[in-house]
């Protein structure tokens, strides 16, 4: 039986990051619609996505989460609609 349509946006980024080492840390994306709309179909994606891996939401336009395989799966989703997404990873220094 084959595919029933084409990919989800989703499942295409996860083969793009497919060969990515996994890396555990603290990342975090930070992102600016700056006036642009972003759909709620956005959302939904990281609410889905929020229930397979440990994603937070601390304030409008942050995302963190906890593995850099997760974190580019979640840039590339997010670029998707703001271009202008930044990942870093973060240190605690205290």
């Amino acid at each position: 039986m084959g595919r029933r349509g084409p990919r989800t946006l989703i499942e295409r980024y996860a083969t793009e990051v497919a060969e990515v080492q996994s890396e555990e840390g603290t990342f975090i994306i930070i992102y600016s619609p700056r006036g642009r709309y972003i759909p709620k179909d956005y959302y939904r994606k990281l609410k889905e996505l929020s229930q397979v891996f440990r994603i937070e939401r601390p304030a409008k336009g942050v995302i963190m989460c906890y593995d850099l395989k997760v974190a580019l799966l979640l840039l590339k989703l997010t670029r998707h609609y703001c271009p202008d997404a930044r990942l870093f990873k973060a240190v605690e220094l205290t």
